[in-house]
């Protein structure tokens, strides 16, 4: 049976879920909202599959699934159903350093720390590496392992 994007919604989802810029919207019915945030979370399915296929080379083909039915082609595993909401996760909170940095653009040095002070910036920043490292060790945990049994794999006996 093939992994909806649905299930990986849900699970994105409640990370996200204290964030009202993500979830309301002024002036639009709750269907359009739902539709706004189903188009967002495919834009960041999208990125985080990039981001996969950038670090490790999958026994499964990522790219095969259908926007219409909103499916994979594979069953994906947990731990790739939990891979890919982290990335989007991560594709998430990157939209947060542009308005960061466009604070710093516009405002002066004593402007910013009012709207925003350093420390809480470099926090976010730090725990935003953070999140980037995990993710990249996660991926490439995942490209040596056989993504069913979660053996290492090996060539010739070797793991690589």
């Amino acid at each position: 049976m093939a992994t909806s994007f649905e299930t990986i919604y849900d699970l994105f989802y409640k990370r996200v879920l204290n964030d009202p810029d993500f979830f309301s919207y002024l002036n639009v019915e709750d269907t359009e909202a739902e539709e706004i945030m189903k188009i967002k979370s495919l834009d960041y399915l999208k990125e985080s599959i990039s981001t996969i296929l950038e670090y490790a080379t999958p026994t499964i083909d990522f790219n095969d699934y259908d926007e219409t039915t909103e499916e994979f082609a594979e069953d994906l595993t947990n731990q790739e159903i939990q891979m890919i909401v982290n990335l989007m996760f991560e594709k998430y909170l990157s939209r947060s350093i542009s308005k960061i940095n466009i604070y710093n653009k516009f405002f002066t040095t004593n402007e910013v720390s009012l709207f925003s002070p350093a420390n809480d910036r470099k926090t976010f920043m730090d725990m935003f590496e953070y999140l980037v490292n995990k993710n990249i060790r996660a991926i490439r945990s995942y490209n040596c392992r056989d993504r069913l049994t979660n053996e290492v794999r090996t060539f010739g006996g070797v793991p690589y």
